[in-house]
């Protein structure tokens, strides 16, 4: 099934139905409305690019599964508590068991937090339909709100409810751990005071934004690193940290029809406020999640609609990763594929990264042709390649390596013997031959 595609501007593209709150409009990147479920709310991907979405409902509920190219299907049998966040278990984490029947994840499973009843619960959904209970019910936290792995694979949990983060911890090589499972909760472990939402970095820092309306920071084992590194409205506004390529690490958050991103250097001064990238989407009861193919998804309950947004740096109306492959997930049902080249493996297609960048206009990155010497000047725009003292136009071994320190007037290394520019055992035999003569035995 091929998408189409509308043409908002020569920097944005919408792809979907015009919703009832606005049209969304982001220049630089393409969206499509990927699906129309109905009320979606929590994201997660599995390791095939399949995207699970949960369905806003009270009890008895199933949550989407949703293709690459938008088709959808149900799962979870109706028997599941208001999936509100997802996450796949991509190892199979928790041998639960108490006086009931042991409930074991397994890789391949997607865990679930939600509410019933004024009681939280972290299920278990396997690729075969079935699913138990890994904690719950339980009275805190009550309900959870988002659930992320952080860099160590343990599991944090932000609650709504009574304790505002916990965490469940177990060993980091991801082997299995016997915990008690029905009606007992994860540990308590960060006080921050209502969070809503978290995302885990690169450097196992962890990113939560409250319901006292600001985002808080802290290192992997809790300590408060910045306790308002951004002021942000006091409402459940989704954040998530950019997976590089197009987006960078920055973090990404959207709050009042408006999607925005914060620089997370913690070395800098903290912004005063925020870069805003897009406009004109719903309002609230949003969530968003990166996908495997450096997207960014986004769900609204309220509208019916995923979103996917998705980088177009040369402003071509295809997504930077399927114009630079289309075997990207969502390649093969694209309206079109690109042809641009990334040889540096960022990302980002060359010709957005060339200005500046191109020394000798051959329209191939600097960093991705030879240096010698590495000195940062590329050999076709580098007078002395090898950096031996001995110009270009007179070196007869223009990139000797670093490791020789001496070198005749025409650039070759003192040593070598027969004129290949490099001083190894041959040289050493044809020295040897001249002092003993050919090998008369």
């Amino acid at each position: 099934m091929k998408r189409s595609l509308i043409v908002m501007s020569v920097t944005s593209v919408l792809i979907f139905p015009l919703i009832s709150r606005g049209v969304p409009s982001m220049p630089g990147y393409v969206i499509e409305s990927l699906a129309t479920p109905d009320r979606p709310q929590g994201i997660t991907f599995d390791s095939d690019g399949m995207m699970y979405v949960g369905q806003n409902c009270n009890s008895d509920c199933s949550i989407y599964k949703i293709d690459p190219c938008g088709s959808v299907s149900l799962v979870g049998n109706g028997v599941l508590h208001d999936p509100a966040c997802l996450l796949y278990d991509p190892i199979g984490i928790f041998v639960c068991h108490d006086a009931g029947p042991v409930c074991t994840t397994t890789q391949g499973a997607i865990l679930i937090g939600g509410e019933a009843s004024d009681r939280g619960y972290i299920q278990a959904l396997f690729p075969d339909q079935s699913s138990c209970n890994v904690f719950g019910p339980m009275y805190s936290p009550r309900q959870p709100m988002d659930l992320v792995w952080d860099q160590d694979f343990n599991l944090l949990v932000s609650d709504h409810g009574n304790i505002p983060a916990s965490t469940f911890v177990h060993r980091a090589n991801g082997d299995k751990i016997d915990g008690v499972c029905e009606s007992v909760a994860p540990d308590p472990w960060l006080d921050t005071g209502r969070a809503a939402v978290m995302d885990v970095d690169r450097s196992n820092r962890i990113w939560v934004s409250t319901l006292s309306g600001h985002i808080e920071v802290y290192a992997a084992d809790g300590t408060l690193i910045e306790s308002n590194f951004a002021e942000i409205s006091p409402m459940h506004d989704p954040i998530a940290l950019g997976p590089g390529g197009g987006w960078g690490n920055d973090l990404y958050m959207t709050q009042a029809g408006t999607i925005r991103k914060y620089n997370t250097d913690l070395t800098a001064p903290l912004p005063a406020g925020a870069v805003q990238l897009g406009t004109g989407f719903p309002t609230s009861d949003l969530h968003m999640e990166f996908g495997p193919d450096k997207a960014l998804y986004v769900s609204s309950h309220n509208t019916n609609h995923v979103f996917k947004i998705s980088p177009d740096c040369n402003g071509n109306l295809i997504p930077d990763q399927i114009d630079i492959d289309c075997n990207e997930l969502g390649g093969t049902c694209a309206a079109s594929c690109g042809g641009s080249d990334d040889c540096n493996g960022n990302g980002i297609p060359d010709e957005c990264e060339i200005g500046g960048s191109d020394c000798n206009d051959n329209g191939i990155l600097d960093e991705c042709e030879s240096d010698c010497d590495g000195d940062g000047t590329i050999d076709d725009c580098d007078p002395d390649d090898d950096n031996d003292g001995i110009l270009n136009t007179e070196d007869v071994c223009r990139c000797t390596p670093a490791t020789v320190t001496s070198v005749d007037d025409e650039g070759r290394p003192l040593g070598d013997v027969n004129g290949d520019c490099c001083v190894d055992l041959f040289d050493y035999s044809i020295i040897i031959d001249n002092f003993t003569g050919p090998d008369c035995s």
